[in-house]
């Protein structure tokens, strides 16, 4: 009985949070569409408004898969009930440029969605290794996802040198599944 009530309410909840999704992209088009209903109507479409339009147009269509994407996930982790199961995510292996001497590695900054506002904190991630000797320039990223909801992260790596001096940021990202 108990495992029916706790589907039912997560199943309202993913119903009410692809609706508010709805209506957030909806809301979106129909301004952007007003927008250029309105240069058109007027007669005041310029080449470079409509190449800003198509512009427009195709970041928001990328940004609606995106975000399609992201809700079909959520909704496969919470018909899985594996929401908020502990999870740990592995980057893929990222490279510095710069292979001389020792040099050491820190996350610059949290790890943020890629879509939507979610954040991993720097606490949450580790580095693998977090130092490296001359001539090697591999390393990974592990970070603790339990309860983040987006599907990708993405940040970057600060290098410094054993003096502190920074030698290259690094753009790194992980899946969160």
């Amino acid at each position: 009985m108990n495992a029916g009530a706790t589907g039912s309410t997560s199943a309202r909840q993913t119903v009410d949070d692809l609706a508010a999704l709805s209506q957030t992209l909806l809301d979106d088009w129909r301004a952007r569409a007003s927008m250029m209903a309105g240069h058109l109507d007027s007669g005041s479409l310029t080449a470079d408004q409509a190449t800003q339009n198509l512009a427009d147009c195709t970041i928001f269509g990328l940004r609606c898969a995106a975000s399609a994407f992201n809700a079909w996930f959520e909704i496969a982790t919470r018909c899985a009930g594996t929401r908020g199961a502990p999870t740990q995510s592995e980057s893929p292996t990222f490279s510095t440029t710069n292979l001389a001497g020792t040099r050491t590695l820190k996350l610059a900054g949290p790890l943020v969605a890629d879509v939507g506002s979610d954040q991993i904190a720097v606490d949450r991630v580790e580095i693998s290794p977090t130092e490296l000797k001359q001539g090697i320039g591999d390393f990974k990223l592990v970070a603790d996802t339990t309860g983040h909801d987006a599907v990708g992260y993405s940040g970057a790596v600060v290098v410094s040198d054993a003096a502190g001096t920074v030698l290259e940021s690094v753009r790194v990202y992980l899946m969160a599944m």
